[in-house]
């Protein structure tokens, strides 16, 4: 059976010595594997190409068939590990909180345990002011990217 710990292994050693990091594997039980990798750059249709062939080479489909869908995260999708967080410095996200309280901000630095992102405030809607929070990972609910156009 193929192992989701299998799968990041294999993608492991090829991300080595990149900026590409892994965002989500998972199997389903009909054995459709889905793969989410992303870069500080982004991902190419090529790079995806490039792991699905790293894949097959590792996990025979004559032993155990597996369908493979590898992409990069949807720009809607939230995050899910550090390194989206990292590649959205500067940029503004959104955040919900466990106590579901929305937070709109500019992503200022990622920390271990942390963001701080500098939020604007409106003061009587007379003036506006910005003041930086932190937020503690373990009480984000989900934090997106702003999609401007």
């Amino acid at each position: 059976m193929i192992t989701i710990s299998a799968i990041k292994s294999v993608l492991e050693r090829k991300i080595k010595n990149s900026d590409e990091f892994i965002v989500d594997v998972y199997i389903k039980p009909t054995n459709k594997i889905y793969i989410e990798i992303d870069s500080l750059k982004g991902v190419t249709i090529d790079k995806c190409v490039e792991y699905s062939k790293e894949i097959e080479n590792n996990f025979d489909r004559n032993i155990e068939d597996y369908e493979l869908q590898i992409s990069s995260p949807g720009l809607d999708k939230p995050f899910k590990v550090k390194q989206q967080y990292e590649k959205n410095i500067n940029k503004e996200i959104k955040i919900i909180t466990f106590e579901d309280k929305d937070i709109k901000g500019i992503l200022k630095n990622v920390f271990n345990n942390y963001i701080k992102i500098e939020v604007t405030n409106n003061i009587k809607g007379k003036h506006t002011e910005t003041e930086d929070i932190d937020i503690e990972y373990s009480k984000i609910k989900t934090a997106k990217a702003l999609i401007k156009f």
